[in-house]
Formats: C-alpha cells, sequence, structure tokens
C-alpha cells in the first residue's frame, strides 16, 4: 500500500485533516490534497493517483462534475474514485453510482468503513 498514490479533495479542512490521519495509518505515505475539484482535476491530470477520495459539495467544481470529468477521460477513468457526503438519499446515492463511483461513504463516518471501502475497492488487506 506504501507505493500507492491517494488524493483527498475536501473543501473542509478538518475532514481533509481527518481522512489523510487515517490514510496514513493504513501505510499510505503518498497523499495529495486538495480544496476543490478544479485543483484536484489538475492534480491527477500531472500526478500518478491509484485512488480518489472526494467530497461532493465542494467550491469552483464539486465531487460529481469531477467524478464526470474523470470518467470521460480515457487516462483517467480507470482510477478508483470514492465519494464521501454528508448526502444520504437513495437519489445521490444512484446518480453518484449511474456516473461510476466505486464507493460512497456518508459523513460523519467511521475510519473502519474507510479502511474498509478501501481494502474493498483496491482488493488489499
Amino acid at each position: 500500500m506504501k507505493q500507492l498514490s491517494v488524493i483527498i479533495v475536501d473543501d473542509n479542512k478538518a475532514t481533509l485533516r481527518l481522512t489523510e490521519i487515517n490514510l496514513k495509518s493504513m501505510g499510505f505515505e503518498k497523499i495529495f490534497t486538495a480544496k476543490d475539484g478544479k485543483e484536484g482535476f489538475d492534480l491527477i491530470s500531472s500526478e500518478k493517483i491509484d485512488l480518489i477520495i472526494a467530497d461532493w459539495d465542494m467550491p469552483v467544481m464539486n465531487g460529481m462534475e469531477m467524478l464526470k470529468k474523470i470518467k470521460a477521460d480515457n487516462n483517467l477513468k480507470d482510477i478508483p474514485f470514492i465519494m464521501q457526503t454528508s448526502q444520504r438519499s437513495q437519489d445521490h446515492i444512484m446518480t453518484a453510482l449511474k456516473n461510476g463511483v466505486n464507493g460512497y461513504i456518508v459523513k460523519p463516518y467511521d475510519s473502519n468503513v474507510l479502511k474498509e471501502k478501501i481494502e474493498e475497492i483496491l482488493k488489499i488487506k
């Protein structure tokens, strides 16, 4: 897992930091962060990223816009994408799934939920 790189995209500094701490405790060493979808997309376009964890509700470019842009790009479309959001509605979950999200986590979440979702998506233990 240490060789895998992950990006966390969230405009909430506390969530960004907490997710980063959780990833470090899992053994990730290459962790990038971005405060909005545009900054995240630009970083993903210039770095080798193995996993994207992004918030749905962000300024400039939200997580859904970012997901659609990534899935439309042949060079990026296969990068696993986890959406984390406070949106609990079936409509939001279905929209995310229809647009190719690999995982959906409702905030606030237990760190074990994030760990299990990452292990499931990346097929690691």
